[in-house]
């Protein structure tokens, strides 16, 4: 309970925060997020590609040995 108390101290009494948020640093931290995606989409997409690919593969075999027979 203590340790509720405290966290729930912590976070609701705020004190002023003595710093710039200047256009500069928005930029950069967009640009972290905006690069960030993109390389999960890059990451993610290149392996599915392939896994897909090999599937296809497989999948065409077995309906030509199916035609065949």
């Amino acid at each position: 309970m203590r340790i509720f108390l405290l966290a729930a101290y912590l976070i609701l009494i705020t004190l002023p925060a003595k710093s710039y948020f200047d256009p500069g640093t928005g930029a950069m931290i967009i640009q972290a997020i905006v690069a960030f995606v993109s390389s999960l989409i890059i990451f993610f997409s290149s392996p599915i590609y392939h896994i897909k690919k090999f599937y296809k593969k497989i999948r065409d075999k077995l309906k030509k040995k199916k035609i065949e027979k």
